[in-house]
């Protein structure tokens, strides 16, 4: 993602832009277009112009496109990213998180099918996206765990 930034100074310019994409400045390529000029008395005055480089990582382009469909559905919740050597794990934490989760995990599982394909389109390389709720899987996990003892 691309974008123009004007300011006084340079360095007002890269906090504008790193404001903006919701970025720390090490993670942000910028370009000087045209330096601030001080001019005389005022006059011939001119600002700084940046352009301003940022490429969100997968992860963060799944949580991204989460919180849209939590909006959608009128859901305020906080997500939590880890990544490990497979991908990332999004946790959603929050009130009213049943009805993310859903019949049996059903929603869970269908957000977390679109938050893949969402951060997978640009890239022909594959980062699994997970997607969780308040431990929601790991209890899954326990209770057929369970069921499976109790059958054989």
């Amino acid at each position: 993602m691309k974008k123009e930034f004007t300011a006084n100074t340079v360095d007002e310019a890269k906090e504008l832009a790193a404001a903006e994409f919701g970025a720390e400045i090490s993670k942000i390529k910028f370009t000087v277009l045209e330096e601030e000029k001080k001019g005389f008395l005022g006059f011939g005055k001119t600002d700084a112009r940046i352009l301003a480089e940022y490429e969100p990582s997968k992860a963060e382009t799944a949580a991204e496109y989460i919180r849209s469909i939590l909006s959608c559905m009128d859901i305020s919740a906080e997500l939590s990213i880890t990544e490990n050597e497979d991908g990332a794990v999004i946790d959603i934490t929050g009130d009213t998180t049943g009805a993310v989760i859903g019949r049996r995990g059903e929603t869970l599982d269908a957000i977390q099918y679109l938050a893949s394909m969402c951060a997978n389109r640009s890239d022909k390389e594959y980062y699994r996206i997970t997607l969780d709720s308040c431990g929601y899987r790991e209890k899954r996990k326990a209770i057929l765990e369970d069921l499976a003892r109790k059958i054989s």
